[in-house]
């Protein structure tokens, strides 16, 4: 599947969530629960819509490193083995 998305488009896009935006609490609990990101999660993570289109063609396996980066960024303390925070499992605090 290929995009044809121009510049323009996607601005167009990009405005479509300004009206409700999601806290940074709300964002980490959904990853961690849901370990998907999307397109309203964007400005809490620091993630350009041209870089989550990258993402949603990406398969499920590298979508799951690029979502536990995120939650990396969101809580440094985060640990992707035991999926607790902080880490009680000792394969994170290393």
């Amino acid at each position: 599947m290929e995009f044809d998305i121009n510049k323009l488009q996607l601005s167009a896009l990009g405005r479509l969530n300004e009206g409700r935006k999601m806290e940074k609490s709300e964002v980490l609990r959904t990853l961690k629960a849901e370990k998907t990101i999307t397109t309203d999660m964007l400005p809490v993570i620091g993630m350009s819509f041209e870089v989550f289109l990258r993402y949603a063609k990406m398969n499920k396996e590298k979508q799951y490193l690029i979502v536990n980066k995120a939650i990396k960024k969101l809580d440094p303390e985060y640990c992707g083995a035991c999926e607790c925070s902080p880490c009680d499992c000792g394969y994170g605090s290393y």
